[in-house]
């Protein structure tokens, strides 16, 4: 009996965890950053990347409350954006040759996750990076790295 209700205890606990990790919404995770860049600036658009990996609860986090309405008025906001998980073994076609997403993300400061950072010509940074989540005013942040990434392309920062 103690083992059955041990077992419920410890099902318990985990099964949030997997129902969390189930519900994490999808951003684009592209091979191929200087096409994206090279679409970015054809479309007169703001490329976002995202630093991440699979296992990182505050990424996990950050695309849950921030990155997937971003996602969807993606769009109408001027954004094009990146998921990069840095933990993934795949390479990245950047500056014309395949290099490793770690390798990409430590030009950035990218190799703590999350990380965001705002990509323009020649991989200029259009407005500061924003590193870790959970500050309260988090959401004022990118919304104010947005608008000067938009605007940097030319454009007006549409607003959320």
């Amino acid at each position: 009996m103690n083992r059955l209700r041990r077992s419920f205890v410890l099902a318990g606990f985990a099964l949030p965890a997997l129902v969390c990790a189930a519900d994490v919404p999808a951003l684009p995770q592209p091979d191929d950053i200087d096409a994206l860049l090279a679409r970015a600036q054809r479309e007169r658009k703001a490329l976002m990347a995202v630093f991440t990996r699979h296992d990182c609860p505050f990424c996990i986090a950050l695309k849950r409350e921030e990155l997937q309405w971003l996602a969807r008025d993606a769009e109408a906001r001027h954004l094009i954006l990146a998921e990069i998980d840095v933990g993934v073994e795949r390479p990245l076609r950047v500056s014309g040759a395949p290099i490793n997403r770690l390798q990409f993300a430590r030009r950035f400061g990218g190799q703590f996750t999350p990380t965001i950072v705002f990509l323009g010509p020649g991989y200029v940074e259009t407005a500061p990076r924003l590193v870790g989540y959970g500050n309260p005013f988090y959401s004022a942040y990118l919304e104010d790295r947005i608008e000067q990434a938009v605007k940097a392309t030319g454009r007006a920062a549409a607003k959320r």
